[in-house]
């Protein structure tokens, strides 16, 4: 049996023009806004310069929030190459569109039903459209207008042609990512550069100080996609400084208030704990410390701005991966490879440390 020739899906600017009633008023112009942006010969014409909003004479229920939408040009417009080679020419002389939600005539006009009614003769047995043009000036005033407040204030639908969105540049200034500075000249994480989208998503809840270990674990756990399990008071040694260790009749020799013996001391909220796994080996392999998993384990960790805290990453190899160590290059002991006969259960004794 012969197989059905499918049609090429069309373009959302000719799906656009031939059913403008499936979109809604502000989508519509905004689609028409950003096209004209893309295009290097349009950038010079203003989104009111091209759209043309007219009053609508129809006192029907209005099904959709436009009614129609029609398009002047110089050249045929029966293709998405011919549309493209239309706008990219600036062959696009006028769109005209009418809202069905707003204006001064139709059965949503701020007039009266009579005004409608004489218009629509006029336009019908006179063939004299001038009171509609009249009353179509003010209407597409007030619509452009209306236009501009919606998209000055919903800030996120501000994307110029080129593709930038302006709404990341804010959600990176409420993460602290220096949005008036280039990517390229932002300082960077001290592991490595972590996307802006990824700043952006999680801006609402690093701006919040002290980070508790439950957003720590929810944003690790959802960036990787891997098991994870967060140990707070894990514990730690602080070596102490020359001018803070005691010394007999000098410094820190007040018995019970700053006097330690010794070089070191035992802290308990300066550890943190961070269970990964069980992991395959493929993941075992990529967070080991010199994996890329372990880069970006680290520069999320540095999202955090808890630098005084010692971050103990322990990595679980799930027992079916585990190979006993066998003599060559591949043998990493401690990376994987353990001692003994094939092992029955997850394996968590590879550990590393990360402090900033």
């Amino acid at each position: 049996m012969q197989t059905k020739k499918w049609r090429p899906a069309a373009s959302v600017m000719r799906r656009l023009i031939e059913r403008p009633q499936q979109f809604q008023f502000f989508q519509a112009v905004r689609l028409i806004d950003l096209l004209l942006k893309r295009r290097e010969h349009a950038r010079q014409v203003t989104l009111e310069q091209v759209i043309r909003c007219k009053n609508s004479i129809s006192l029907r229920f209005p099904p959709s929030q436009i009614e129609t939408m029609s398009v002047e040009a110089s050249a045929p417009l029966d293709t998405d190459a011919a549309l493209r080679r239309t706008l990219e020419d600036g062959q696009l002389q006028r769109i005209h569109l009418t809202p069905a939600f707003m204006g001064l005539l139709g059965v949503s006009g701020v007039l009266p039903y009579c005004y409608t009614d004489a218009i629509a003769a006029q336009i019908h047995l006179d063939r004299n459209e001038s009171g509609r043009a009249f009353l179509d000036s003010f209407t597409h005033r007030s619509l452009t207008l209306f236009y501009r407040a919606w998209e000055k204030f919903h800030v996120e639908y501000r994307r110029d042609g080129e593709g930038k969105d302006g709404l990341l540049p804010l959600q990176l200034a409420l993460a602290g990512a220096g949005p008036r500075l280039p990517v390229a000249h932002r300082p960077a994480p001290p592991a490595g550069p972590i996307p802006d989208e990824v700043l952006a998503h999680y801006a609402g809840l690093l701006r919040h100080r002290p980070v508790s270990a439950a957003v720590m674990t929810k944003v690790l756990n959802e960036y990787f996609g891997l098991p994870l399990r967060l140990e707070q008071f894990a514990g730690t040694w602080e070596t102490l400084r020359p001018d803070e260790r005691a010394c007999l009749a000098k410094s820190s020799c007040q018995l019970g208030m700053n006097i330690n013996l010794g070089p070191r001391y035992w802290r308990r909220d300066l550890c943190v704990r961070l269970w990964l796994g069980p992991l395959t080996r493929a993941q075992f392999n990529h967070f080991l410390p010199d994996g890329a998993g372990a880069q970006a384990l680290r520069a999320m960790l540095a999202l955090f701005a808890v630098p005084p805290i010692r971050f103990e990453v322990h990595l679980i190899l799930r027992a079916s991966d585990i190979t006993p160590i066998v003599l060559d290059f591949r043998a990493r002991l401690g990376r994987g490879a353990v001692l003994g006969g094939p092992a029955t259960r997850d394996q968590g004794m590879s550990r590393y440390a990360i402090q900033f």
